[in-house]
């Protein structure tokens, strides 16, 4: 968690030194809340099973509600208010970083001082653990491409941590 501190986790970061704290944070993540746009982007690239096998992921009960199913291996929430404050009240009460793809929830999270990623982060992280091999990692990006509606600013602050991921290997 953050204990009071403002992270710079949020794709305006250019400096090496925040770079290299998040990668350091995405290797550590561990447990996570998740929402719907999430659910579905990694459902739609196939990588929803394999997440929940790696991270303990947990959703409000109105995000699996509004997903339509309970996906194996996400963990439900009773909270009841609506989807996208059940998950920002959620990551709160337990201390857990939130998976979005929604810019206002990220942009709440942010305002609350909760750390925050998307699917690709989350993808940049099981290759930072070595749970996924740089191939499949490109293949599970080149297909979330044809799906995801990131803007350019997006990908290419992702792109930034790969390229520092990569310099961390050839180390």
């Amino acid at each position: 968690m953050n204990n009071g501190k403002e992270y710079s986790n949020s794709i305006s970061i250019h400096d090496v030194e925040a770079t290299e704290k998040l990668i350091l944070k995405l290797k550590e993540l561990s447990s996570f809340v998740i929402d719907t746009s999430s659910l579905i982007y990694m459902q739609k690239i196939s990588v929803l099973e394999m997440a929940a096998g790696i991270y303990l992921i947990k959703a409000p009960l109105s995000v699996i509600n509004e997903f339509g199913s309970s996906p194996e291996g996400i963990t439900a929430i009773d909270v009841s208010i609506n989807a996208d404050d059940d998950l920002l009240l959620c990551a709160k009460l337990l201390s857990l970083p939130v998976c979005s793809e929604d810019k206002k929830v990220l942009m709440h999270a942010r305002r609350d001082n909760i750390d925050y990623y998307n699917t690709v982060m989350i993808l940049i992280s099981m290759l930072a653990k070595e749970k996924i091999s740089r191939s499949e990692f490109d293949q599970y990006v080149m297909n979330l491409r044809s799906k995801a509606h990131y803007s350019k600013k997006v990908w290419d602050y992702a792109q930034n941590l790969i390229e520092t991921l990569n310099e961390r290997e050839d180390k």
